[in-house]
């Protein structure tokens, strides 16, 4: 996608939005595709996302659930956190810039919570890490590829 294009998308999501916001556009409670009704947001909002056939028409929009925009969007592979990564290129580990721990630490964390003697909030102060970040490592949420 070109620079221009990305323009043109972000300038029709701008006026579908503002057209939401004055009224001009109205959300359906149900897609237009399936008519199935999606579960509204923590916010109240209805779920449906707007598709455009034509992006010089940006009020012309189908609202559609997110399995129905799926089938017409096509999506990125190795999309991750809204972040296009090449698994080959992706840094593991202490490697990794963000790395607030090494691979001996996360070692030592998961055998010092498994005697018992030690919660994450023990931890996580001995380390200078959040309860919940020791939590992810001890459960080997993150840090999968260190044994141990």
């Amino acid at each position: 996608m070109t620079v221009d294009e990305q323009r043109l998308r972000w300038r029709v999501y701008r006026a579908v939005a503002y057209a939401l916001k004055t009224g001009r556009l109205v959300r359906p409670r149900a897609c237009t595709v399936c008519e199935k009704r999606p579960r509204r947001a923590r916010d109240g909002r209805c779920m449906l996302q707007s598709h455009h056939v034509d992006y010089s028409k940006p009020l012309e929009v189908q609202w559609r659930c997110l399995d129905c925009h799926k089938k017409v969007t096509p999506q990125p592979t190795g999309l991750r956190n809204g972040a296009y990564t090449r698994p080959d290129r992706v840094r593991k580990g202490e490697l990794h810039g963000m790395a607030k721990v090494t691979a001996d630490q996360v070692r030592e964390m998961r055998r010092l919570f498994e005697t018992g003697m030690f919660g994450t909030y023990q931890l996580g102060k001995r380390f200078g890490l959040n309860h919940k970040t020791v939590r992810q490592i001890v459960d080997r949420e993150v840090w999968r590829s260190i044994s141990g």
